[in-house]
């Protein structure tokens, strides 16, 4: 990689981590909170007055209830609304929401930064394909992905709202949520589509291969494919956590049942089943074509067949085709500790 090619790469990650960032809490629907604590001042021990501070509306009408025993003393006072930003204050009372939005950002920065590198690795591998192939190649990857999204948004519908639903329906978060999240996915997951194109031209190219020296060649190009389709995945991954518990910030108690977690799961599988069915067999094709080809090969070119075959290596791989599943796993672990 060459420092011109550095320098795009990073200015491309910090345009996309930046504008989405900025997009997404400009677009922010400011919270109805009622009765929502903000801090508690307890300097008491037992049935002692202590003090909390409460969002009241939209005008940014504070209470401060003061308990002492069975008895209730109200007080109320209208403050400035100029004294702070409303929909700051949201994020103060939702940290998983400015959680989900950070982590939809550096997906997106991590989406725009791939970009030159997969239609890079396409292009570097694609000289000897004829526009007829390259066609084939591009409407095959996209009705592959649009079939693997499709499936994931079916099964983590439910029975009760889409997500986008939920938060149309309980008027959190959006005011448009069907084209905020359906231009989020789609700006993460688009390098998927060079991702996949990329793979096919791999595959067609490693059955014809004779030489040693491509074969390794396409191997290269192949793990770089996969790892960015992992990484672009396990934030497709991490983004339906964290936005599952956003809304179930903004819900009232007790009604988690209306996005539990085993819809994040049938993401993880959906993808984890994407990785599999798409980029398994071709690595399978590669270690048949470096079994065929070890013999004929000298001794450097063997070295690296054996560092493939080892069993280091087969570990790396199989992280990188469970890594949906496994940060879901992680990720479910984590959050249920807090």
């Amino acid at each position: 990689m060459t420092v011109r090619s550095y320098v795009i790469i990073v200015i491309l990650g910090i345009t996309g981590f930046c504008g989405a960032s900025l997009k997404l809490i400009s677009i922010s629907k400011e919270a109805a909170v009622i009765d929502k604590a903000i801090f508690v001042v307890d300097t008491s021990k037992q049935s002692t007055p202590h003090d909390t501070l409460f969002i009241k509306n939209n005008k940014l009408r504070l209470k401060k209830k003061s308990l002492t025993g069975n008895s209730v003393d109200k007080r109320e006072e209208l403050l400035d609304s100029s004294w702070i930003s409303y929909r700051e204050l949201t994020y103060n009372l939702y940290p998983n929401y400015l959680s989900w939005i950070m982590i939809v950002s550096i997906g997106i920065g991590i989406a725009f930064a791939c970009w030159p590198l997969t239609i890079g690795g396409v292009q570097r591998i694609s000289g000897k394909e004829s526009l007829l192939h390259w066609i084939i190649y591009i409407l095959c990857a996209l009705l592959s992905t649009a079939i693997i999204f499709a499936i994931a948004q079916l099964s983590a519908k439910g029975r009760l709202f889409p997500i986008t639903k939920l938060i149309q329906y309980t008027d959190i978060m959006f005011d448009s949520p069907f084209v905020v999240l359906g231009w989020v996915t789609a700006l993460i997951m688009s390098p998927n589509i060079f991702c996949l194109t990329g793979n096919f031209m791999v595959l067609r190219q490693a059955i014809k291969e004779e030489h040693v020296s491509g074969i390794l060649r396409l191997h290269r190009h192949f793990n770089q494919f996969l790892t960015v389709a992992s990484i672009l995945l396990v934030f497709g991954v991490l983004a339906p956590t964290y936005l599952r518990l956003s809304i179930l910030d903004f819900l009232p108690a007790k009604m988690d049942y209306l996005f539990p977690k085993q819809f994040v799961m049938a993401y993880s599988l959906v993808f984890t089943f994407f990785l599999v069915i798409f980029f398994l067999p071709v690595e399978l094709i590669f270690r048949h074509r470096f079994a065929q080809l070890k013999e004929i090969s000298n001794t450097e070119e063997r070295n690296q067949i054996d560092q493939l075959l080892s069993g280091s290596n087969v570990f790396k791989m199989s992280v990188s085709f469970l890594a949906p599943v496994l940060a879901n796993i992680f990720l479910d672990s984590v959050t249920s500790l807090f």
